[in-house]
């Protein structure tokens, strides 16, 4: 996967939004193994992020550039046109490599290696990386409220700009919860929680849409407020008579005041749930996955509001868990 793929855009696109949403500037650079091109590179990127001259010298502080996961660095600094101004502050973003290993994650954070079946792929990885790491470009005091916040940050903004249905069938777990399963952190696991909830329902209405639409089936759509996700009970099969299958009764006899037949049919009835959804989509219901078509973080109206939900939703999640 490049950086250029459709996932790392959006990704990209996320953090734009959060940069918007808290005017804290986030520069990411390109990764250049030749330490003084990196150094010239990094220079012209910073500054025209930020718009001042503070850069266009030595920047041999920058020395993280052949690192395979990535880093952030914030960087404090004065305008030399203007020494008695504020200090200012930009963070730098060095995306990990297209394939970077889950396993490494584990290893740095100190939670040991992921089963097989429960390992990310080097494209998911790479997302919550630097998901990651542009949370903490938002850093202030080094204190482990910031490492919650950011493992739960990029955990939920994965989850709702990848929208990946794993978790619907409740057999396997989606990259995001196997990234906070990686990262250590309570508050991440049930960020991940989080952004099933929020897809679960997307998915649970739009499947309802169509098969009102296109099966005109008389459908109830039953809430559930949970977020503890792998708890939730998945049916086996449909359940008679919440299925949409067509039924009859008995009607008048032929003739009889006006009718036509001895059975008279009644529109046909379902009923979408969190424990029936994965039927609907995978299963006997055939609305495919996901009944309507997936687009980043699709449930909020922009990605400026899904990134300002995002950080909000991570910061209580740190101060909590």
């Amino acid at each position: 996967m490049s950086l250029t793929s459709d996932l790392m855009v959006a990704v990209f696109t996320f953090i734009s939004a959060l940069e918007g949403n808290t005017g804290y500037k986030i520069a990411v650079l390109d990764r250049i193994e030749d330490p003084q091109q990196f150094w010239v590179r990094s220079a012209a990127i910073l500054c025209k992020k930020t718009g001042d001259n503070f850069c266009d010298t030595e920047m041999r502080f920058m020395t993280a550039n052949t690192e395979p996961t990535g880093m952030s660095r914030i960087i404090e600094y004065k305008a030399k046109d203007n020494p008695s101004a504020p200090v200012k502050r930009v963070c730098a973003i060095l995306p990990p490599i297209n394939q970077v290993d889950s396993t490494s994650i584990g290893e740095a954070m100190g939670t040991g290696f992921p089963a097989s079946d429960q390992a990310p792929t080097s494209a998911d990885t790479q997302a919550w990386l630097t998901l990651y790491h542009a949370a903490h470009c938002l850093d202030s005091t080094g204190a482990a409220f910031e490492e919650k916040r950011a493992a739960a940050f990029a955990t939920l903004a994965l989850a709702i700009i990848d929208g990946d249905p794993t978790f619907t069938a409740g057999m396997r777990r989606s990259p995001p919860r196997q990234m906070a399963v990686i990262s250590g952190q309570e508050a991440a696991y049930w960020a991940a929680g989080i952004g099933e909830r929020l897809i679960m329902d997307l998915w649970k209405l739009e499947a309802a849409e169509r098969l009102r639409d296109d099966y005109d089936c008389e459908v109830a759509m039953v809430p559930n407020s949970s977020i503890d996700m792998e708890r939730i009970p998945r049916d086996v099969q449909l359940a008679q008579g919440d299925a949409c299958a067509p039924t009859t009764s008995s009607g008048s006899p032929a003739g009889e005041s006006g009718g036509t037949s001895g059975f008279i049919s009644t529109p046909p009835k379902g009923k979408v749930t969190d424990s029936n959804l994965w039927i609907w989509m995978y299963g006997t219901g055939g609305l495919g996955v996901p009944p309507k078509p997936w687009t980043p973080w699709k449930m909020f109206g922009s990605a400026s509001e899904a990134a300002r939900y995002t950080w909000t939703t991570a910061e209580t999640l740190a101060k909590q868990k």
